[in-house]
């Protein structure tokens, strides 16, 4: 008898530290989750501002352009002229402004000149902080996603935020609200560089 409540008690107590070792791995679990959207909520939240007047063209001449010095460090960084490569890259641009499009056309070049494949650009619909961007659809990235940031800090252009998870974040803020307008990657984009305004006090090349 001494022998079969011994056994029982043996059982409760392997029993009871696996349920608090899986309850730990649980709780971490979540706070990683809880830790990955909080990242991804203040990186989007960075990107809006409040509804404000278009502001007027950029004069010719004047505007972030690229040097040839950041062209070939961002080109080195991407794998080198020349290459031929399956990496893909998505931009959105802000509508309306002459000099974020033509920046992101800039950048577009070197990339195409790298040897990537540009897939799109898509209009920012929504007010939108001054700056560069970059969002990544998932959680876990391909590995070039890390790349092409890599090679936009390269060229010294400032990120002024990034996010990964913002597909599952934009399909939660739709659900919660249809009318909310964010940042639409389309079905087959895995990150976003996105071209704001040009920050002011930006010295233009």
């Amino acid at each position: 008898m001494v022998r079969i409540v011994a056994g029982l008690l043996g059982v409760i107590v392997i029993a009871g530290a696996w349920y608090i070792t899986q309850l730990q791995t649980d709780v971490a679990r979540l706070e990683g989750q809880l830790e990955a959207e909080r990242v991804i909520r203040a990186a989007a939240a960075a990107a809006v501002e409040a509804p404000a007047e278009e502001p007027p063209p950029v004069p010719r001449g004047t505007g972030r352009q690229l040097t040839a010095l950041q062209r070939e460090s961002m080109i080195a960084a991407l794998g080198g002229t020349g290459m031929s490569s399956t990496n893909p890259v998505w931009f959105a641009t802000v509508t309306n402004n002459p000099e974020a499009a033509a920046f992101r056309r800039a950048l577009a070049g070197v990339f195409e000149e790298a040897g990537w494949q540009v897939r799109g650009n898509t209009a920012v619909r929504f007010p939108m902080k001054p700056g560069v961007y970059m969002f990544a659809a998932d959680e876990e990235p391909p590995d070039y996603v890390d790349q092409a940031g890599e090679a936009l800090e390269a060229a010294g252009i400032t990120l002024t935020a990034t996010g990964h998870g913002y597909r599952s974040f934009y399909d939660e803020k739709k659900k919660a609200d249809p009318d909310w307008v964010g940042l639409d990657m389309g079905a087959d984009a895995t990150y976003l560089i996105v071209i704001g305004r040009q920050p002011e006090g930006d010295p233009a090349a």
